[in-house]
């Protein structure tokens, strides 16, 4: 067997360090509301346009990550694992610093860029160490995204809380530099080894991204993976527009429906660690998802939309964490590697929220909404060609 698919014998991680790990996931979700729940106030403050707030607030720093984000990830294989951790940790609550004292779009942009490489490194670090140190990849990986979900959810009940006292963005950055760095102390405590603890990093072709990306099966998964940002923050975003525009409940009752899916989301990663995250989860929670999210565009009032939103995030929760499992499972042993080569199919990020925008301008937001069913209709797809290609000599 060659150096690209063998799997190390790596010790796992005790229950403390576990929990270290994947307090990055809820660490991560609670600070990205400082950005974007605080875009009035931070626009204001810079003077900004709303062109310039995700100029600068989104894509500069995202194009950043592009680049910088992949190798330091894929290094991550190799001994430097635990450096790039730490060293990553201390740069995304260092970026936040910067954010907090910006007086330009500029300076905030360059906060924000080190924000997002950094953030975007130590949480695939922490992940993949997650994942290299045990056998059940699919409950590890929900339980990091259970993780993140409930700090999506306490993220903006936090900088509400803070705006009440007074508090504005750069206190929010603040918050956001302390909350890492109180991260970064407890994970300093991690024993986290390499990949391959007592062996020489990969070399030659089959240690390159290019040799683990002629792997079919790997690809048609980090793809599924690219999928599920359909059913995130896009889909929030066209609830949201959707509740005011199409059922006319105006932000506060657009609110609700937007908690509604993402409180199900949260019970549905929960019941599904419960049931030990089966793979075979997969077709039932895309079918829950299409047929809760299409529900919700037919239904005639809101409170049956918040009802099929939830069934919706039920199926919806537990779709990225099978999909990156399946991608790791696909290479082996090279956790690292699976983070870095995600990053692939990124730019599809960038394209999917202006697609979303140009059907929703063109055919009206309710067909725009249901387009979003492309995220478990084509984990569908992938399943079914994965299950057929493993099967063929």
């Amino acid at each position: 067997m060659t150096d690209a698919v063998r799997t190390p014998v790596i010790r796992p991680l005790s229950a403390l360090a576990a929990s270290l790990l994947l307090l990055a996931a809820a660490v991560d979700e609670l600070c990205s509301a400082a950005p974007t729940v605080g875009a009035p106030d931070l626009r204001a403050d810079l003077s900004m346009s709303v062109t310039g707030v995700y100029v600068f607030g989104t894509v500069l720093p995202l194009l950043a990550a592009l680049v910088i984000e992949p190798a330091l990830v894929w290094l991550s294989d190799g001994p430097r694992r635990r450096a790039i951790l730490l060293g990553s940790g201390a740069s995304w609550s260092l970026g936040y610093v910067v954010c907090a004292l910006a007086r330009s779009p500029w300076v905030l942009s360059a906060g924000l860029a080190v924000v997002f490489v950094a953030a975007g490194v130590a949480l695939a670090v922490a992940r993949s160490g997650l994942v290299a140190g045990s056998m059940h990849v699919e409950r590890v990986l929900v339980r990091w995204t259970l993780a993140g979900a409930v700090g999506d959810l306490l993220g903006p009940l936090a900088l509400a809380g803070l705006g009440a006292l007074g508090g504005g963005w750069r206190a929010g950055m603040v918050g956001c530099a302390v909350a890492v760095a109180l991260w970064v102390a407890g994970a300093v405590a991690v024993p986290l080894g390499s990949a391959a603890d007592g062996d020489e990093e990969d070399e030659g072709e089959e240690g390159t991204p290019w040799a683990a990306l002629r792997d079919r099966r790997l690809l048609a998964w980090l793809l599924g993976v690219s999928l599920c940002a359909l059913l995130d923050e896009i889909l929030v975003a066209g609830v949201a527009l959707y509740g005011v525009e199409g059922l006319g409940t105006g932000w506060a009752g657009a609110g609700l429906l937007v908690a509604c899916e993402m409180t199900g989301a949260v019970v549905g990663l929960w019941a599904f660690e419960r049931l030990g995250a089966p793979r075979s989860g997969m077709l039932p929670a895309c079918l829950l998802s299409l047929v809760g999210l299409w529900t919700a565009v037919a239904a005639p009032n809101a409170p049956l939309a918040g009802l099929a939103l939830f069934v919706s995030g039920l199926g919806t929760g537990p779709q990225y964490p099978l999909a990156l499992s399946a991608a790791h499972r696909a290479l082996p042993g090279r956790p690292g590697a699976v983070e870095a080569l995600k990053n692939v199919f990124t730019p599809l990020d960038l394209l999917f929220p202006l697609a979303f925008g140009a059907l929703a301008d063109h055919a009206g937001l309710g067909v725009a909404l249901v387009a979003l069913g492309l995220q478990p209709a084509g984990l569908i797809a992938i399943r079914a060609w994965s299950s057929r290609s493993s099967r063929s000599p």
